[in-house]
């Protein structure tokens, strides 16, 4: 078993104080904290039938998944072009960067072809 150790400043302090400064720290510490961080993404929706994959630019956000999704989607829609799935990874910037050059020619390398959105703008 762990034992705690404690500051020895906190030893001498009334035990009133003890109570409320742990969680005034940790309340300091989360303050501090962004509520969300921005991610690197791109997305990919896929027309199976058709062998034709659109994918986007490599782009941060901090946009739910599902609402990053219905952007694309809409997107798609107002351009006139079909798809059945979307997918949007997320990763460090250079990592996701190098996931869509892969993606992409993986796609061309299977006969797929491959549209290369502006999105977003």
């Amino acid at each position: 078993m762990r034992r705690l150790i404690k500051p020895r400043a906190l030893e001498t302090m009334p035990s009133i104080t003890r109570l409320w400064i742990w969680p005034a720290l940790a309340a300091g510490i989360l303050a501090a904290q962004p509520a969300s961080a921005a991610e690197w993404r791109y997305c990919l929706a896929s027309y199976h039938s058709e062998r034709t994959i659109y994918i986007s630019q490599v782009f941060q956000t901090d946009r739910a998944m599902d609402l990053l999704q219905h952007d694309f989607a809409h997107h798609l829609d107002q351009t006139h072009r079909s798809f059945e799935s979307i997918q949007c990874p997320r990763g460090e910037q250079q990592t996701i960067a190098t996931l869509r050059l892969q993606a992409i020619r993986y796609n061309r390398d299977s006969g797929n072809a491959v549209i290369e959105l502006g999105w977003p703008h």
